[in-house]
């Protein structure tokens, strides 16, 4: 039996009216490897390093430049939806029995990422919360 875990794709940008807003892109459910070093790793690790940005240059490498949180949701889904199975786009609120949620939140304000982790358990609860870098210092191989 696999560890299902449920992604939430957010975006965080200005409104019309100079206020910050906050909603989600996309919604995403791995069947397997959903514990916070399996799949979601190397989730962290294809965001890290990248470069959030608002406009791009014709020498912008896929992978590394996002323009924009839902360019950012289109390249994950493009580099890790290889196979038939596994990895699927849902309906938000859509109950899989999962043991994990996790937030890739795309502030196109501060032009940076953050991740929040939660293990559903019993109780929803926060188990990370901080930057890609933070969260391999975190759940990263150590050997590595």
């Amino acid at each position: 039996m696999g560890t299902r875990a449920t992604y939430s794709i957010i975006e965080i940008f200005q409104g019309e009216d100079g206020k910050k807003k906050r909603q989600s892109i996309v919604h995403l459910y791995t069947q397997y490897d959903g514990y916070p070093d399996g799949k979601p790793l190397d989730f962290v690790e294809f965001i890290n390093g990248g470069e959030l940005v608002n406009g791009f240059s014709v020498d912008s490498k896929f992978g590394k430049v996002f323009n924009g949180a839902g360019c950012f949701a289109a390249q994950l889904i493009s580099e890790f939806k290889t196979d038939v199975g596994n990895f699927y786009v849902i309906t938000k609120g859509f109950t899989l029995w999962e043991e994990f949620h996790y937030e890739f939140i795309a502030d196109t304000i501060k032009k940076e990422f953050k991740i929040v982790a939660y293990d559903i358990g019993e109780k929803k609860k926060k188990i990370f919360e901080g930057t890609p870098t933070e969260y391999i210092e975190k759940y990263g191989d150590s050997d590595s």
